[in-house]
């Protein structure tokens, strides 16, 4: 049975950096569509500069395999840091995993 039927659509979005007129560095996103799988995830609580945050890492199977590490998943309206590199996990490249956190209760500055 293939994991395939389960995907939905995503995206991938990977961070590009220019230089404008001032020789300033801009940083923007390119979006690229895929399609994956939100599998099981795992929560942990820590402590931070005296902080509780939360940080969930989940499986995610996808039909795309090229990932840089600062790419970011977009699953469902949510945005998603990727946690550790893809792996062709059945040898048969039908479908890629990739672990994926989400950190929450940290406030931006």
């Amino acid at each position: 049975m293939s994991i395939n039927k389960y995907y939905i659509d995503c995206t991938k979005r990977r961070p590009t950096t220019t230089v404008n007129e001032y020789g300033k560095h801009i940083k923007s996103f390119t979006d690229y569509p895929i399609k994956g799988y939100m599998g099981s995830m795992i929560s942990h609580d820590l402590v931070v500069a005296n902080k509780n945050i939360v940080m969930t890492v989940n499986k995610f199977y996808c039909d795309n395999y090229e990932f840089n590490q600062d790419d970011l998943i977009i699953y469902e309206g949510e945005v998603f840091e990727i946690y550790s590199m893809d792996r062709n996990t059945v040898h048969k490249n039908h479908h890629n995993k990739l672990k994926l956190k989400k950190i929450e209760g940290v406030k931006g500055g």
